[in-house]
C-alpha cells in the first residue's frame, strides 16, 4: 500500500526559522566560532523561508588568519 505525502509549505517554513531552530544554530555556530579561535564572531538570520547561521572574521587578525590558514572549515571539520 502506497502512502501520498502532500507537504505542507507553511509549517515547514514555521519549523524552519522557529525559536527552537535559531537557538539550536545559534549554539553551532558559537561553538565553531569559539573553536576557530580569537576575533571570530556569530550570528544567525531569519530570511524568507529559514534561519540561518554564519560564523565570519571580526579583526584584521582573525581574517589573515583565515585567508591563510582556512581556520573556519577546519573548525567546521571538528563539530
Amino acid at each position: 500500500m502506497s502512502v501520498k505525502f502532500k507537504p505542507n509549505k507553511r509549517t515547514a517554513e514555521a519549523i524552519l526559522k522557529g525559536s527552537e531552530v535559531q537557538a539550536l544554530l545559534a549554539r553551532k555556530a558559537a561553538e565553531v566560532a569559539a573553536r576557530a579561535g580569537e576575533g571570530f564572531t556569530s550570528g544567525v538570520r531569519v530570511g524568507k523561508d529559514r534561519a540561518r547561521a554564519y560564523v565570519l572574521p571580526e579583526t584584521y587578525k582573525a581574517r589573515k588568519n583565515q585567508a591563510r590558514n582556512h581556520v573556519l572549515e577546519r573548525a567546521v571539520g571538528r563539530g
